[in-house]
C-alpha cells in the first residue's frame, strides 16, 4: 500500500511518496501467477499420468523372460527317452499319444517336483498374459499326468490344481490391468466395457451375473480380466467368482486328458467325453438364470 509521509526535514508542503508493507502482507511470499500456474499444471499433469506403451512393453519383456528361465529350468524330455521311444510334440494318432502319455508319467517319476513347480509357474503366466489355449491345453495335461496319482485323480488333485492356477493367473491379469492398462482398456473397448457396468449396475446381486459372465462361453474370459479394474466390484470378489466359475471348463479339461490318456487305438474320444460337455452347458444356463431375473 502507499502512503504520503511528511519529509524528514520537516517541510509540510514538500512531501514524498514512501511505500509501505502492511503487517498482513509483510509475512506473505510473494509468487508469481505465471510460475504457480506452470506449478500448479506439472503437479496436475504428473499426478494423472497413466503408465504408457513403454511400461507395457517392459512387463511383456519380463514376462518372456520368466517363461523362457522357467523353460530351461526344466529337465529335457531326452533323460526319460529311449532310443526308439521319442516324444511327439504335436501327436496325431492314438499310438502317439500313448507313447505321450508313457514317457511323461516317466518324465513324472523322475522329476516329480520340478515338473509340477515348471508346470504351475507356465499355467499361471500364460493365463496373466491371456495366452489363447493355454489353459486348455495345461489342464489336458494336468488330467493326463496326474489322474492316476490316486483313484479319480483327474477330480481329486488335477482339478483343483487347475482350478487355483486358473484363479492365480486371472488374479494376475487383473492386477496387471489395474496398473498398466486401464486407461488402454477403456480406450480400445469403449462399448465392451460400458455394456458391463450399466448391466453390473442394474442387477440386484452382482455376483451371479460376473459367475454367469465366467461360466457362459459367450464372454471370453481374457476380456473380463482385463476389465475388471474398470468395473464396480472388489477384487475379492473376482477372485471368488473366478475361483467358483472356472470349476466347469476346467473340469471338461482335465477329463479330457484323462481319457486321451487312458484311450486305446479306435475308441472314439468326444463320444466318450460329450456327456461332459453337455454338463457344462448345463452350468452355463442355469448360472445365467438369476443374471437374466
Amino acid at each position: 500500500m502507499t502512503y504520503l509521509t511528511p519529509t524528514p526535514e520537516g517541510n509540510t508542503n514538500g512531501r514524498r511518496l514512501v511505500k509501505r508493507e502492511s503487517s498482513l502482507e509483510a509475512g506473505r511470499p510473494s509468487i508469481e501467477p505465471a510460475k504457480l500456474s506452470r506449478k500448479t499444471r506439472r503437479v496436475s499433469i504428473s499426478e494423472n499420468k497413466e503408465p504408457g506403451a513403454l511400461t507395457v512393453f517392459c512387463v511383456v519383456i519380463i514376462f518372456l523372460g520368466c517363461m523362457v528361465l522357467t523353460i530351461r529350468c526344466l529337465p529335457s524330455m531326452s533323460t526319460v527317452e529311449r532310443e526308439n521311444e521319442k516324444f511327439v510334440w504335436r501327436p496325431s494318432t492314438a499310438a502317439h499319444f500313448q507313447r505321450d502319455k508313457e514317457l511323461l508319467l516317466r518324465y513324472r517319476e523322475a522329476h516329480a517336483w520340478r515338473l509340477f513347480v515348471g508346470m504351475s509357474l507356465l499355467y499361471i503366466m500364460l493365463q496373466t498374459f491371456c495366452i489363447p489355449g493355454s489353459g486348455t491345453t495345461l489342464n489336458i495335461l494336468a488330467g493326463c499326468v496326474f489322474h492316476d496319482l490316486v483313484p479319480h485323480g483327474e477330480f481329486l488333485i488335477a482339478l483343483p490344481y487347475a482350478v487355483l492356477c486358473t484363479t492365480a493367473g486371472a488374479l494376475g491379469c487383473y492386477l496387471l490391468s489395474y496398473s498398466t492398462a486401464r486407461e488402454l482398456v477403456m480406450r480400445r473397448f469403449p462399448g465392451r466395457v460400458s455394456w458391463l457396468r450399466q448391466k453390473i449396475a442394474e442387477q440386484n446381486s452382482s455376483f451371479f451375473f460376473l459367475l454367469s459372465l465366467r461360466v457362459s462361453p459367450l464372454m471370453p474370459a481374457w476380456l473380463l480380466n482385463i476389465s475388471a479394474p474398470l468395473m464396480p466390484f472388489s477384487v475379492w470378489q473376482f477372485v471368488f467368482v473366478t475361483l467358483l466359475g472356472s470349476i466347469p471348463t476346467n473340469a471338461v479339461g482335465v477329463q479330457t486328458g484323462a481319457l486321451l490318456s487312458k484311450m486305446q487305438s479306435g475308441e472314439s474320444m468326444l463320444k466318450a467325453n460329450l456327456h461332459q460337455v453337455g454338463i457344462l452347458l448345463l452350468l452355463a444356463v442355469v448360472s445365467a438364470i438369476p443374471a437374466v431375473f
